[in-house]
């Protein structure tokens, strides 16, 4: 597209169209035969999903908490809300699992899923299917409160803070 973008003046004109108002080709324009394909697309939101994943970034838990987003790094089945508990040992996401590696192959394992096509086909929809059930993912604030659980025993007295 630069060899376009160059030629015209920003008066409005769209640099992909010709001054007839047609669309240019790729033989106009060679920049234009480079453009990505659906699956070239595709793959690139795989790897994106899956590198996100690695790094520990996306839905889960864990990193929400670090941004004050959720209020604990606990999953709804009560351990870590990491990557790798989603991955290999969460039961709400039984049907995506992962076997669970070493801990000191840890980071090759996470290389392999990287490098297997299939693998980042998985953690893509891992990751769709986390988006799109985060309240079941995610552990609720009254969990925690061991009162909410015995209807016998009085909610506790809070205390009111002003200002602050």
């Amino acid at each position: 597209m630069t060899c376009l973008i160059y030629r015209f003046e920003w008066v409005g004109k769209n640099p992909l169209f010709g001054p007839n108002g047609m669309a240019l080709t790729s033989r106009e324009c060679p920049a234009l035969a480079t453009m990505p394909t659906e699956r070239e697309l595709l793959r690139n939101i795989e790897i994106e999903e899956t590198l996100k994943t690695f790094a520990g970034h996306g839905p889960f838990p864990s990193y929400l908490y670090r941004f004050r987003l959720h209020h604990s790094d606990i999953c709804a089945c009560g351990e870590k809300g990491d990557p790798l508990h989603y991955v290999t040992s969460c039961h709400i996401t039984l049907s995506y699992h992962f076997t669970k590696p070493s801990a000191e192959n840890t980071q090759l394992w996470w290389k392999h899923l990287l490098l297997n096509k299939l693998s980042r086909i998985k953690i893509a929809k891992l990751i769709s299917f986390l988006n799109e059930n985060e309240n079941l993912v995610k552990q609720s604030p009254d969990a925690t409160s061991p009162s909410d659980s015995d209807p016998d025993v009085p909610p506790s007295p809070r205390s009111q803070t002003y200002g602050l």
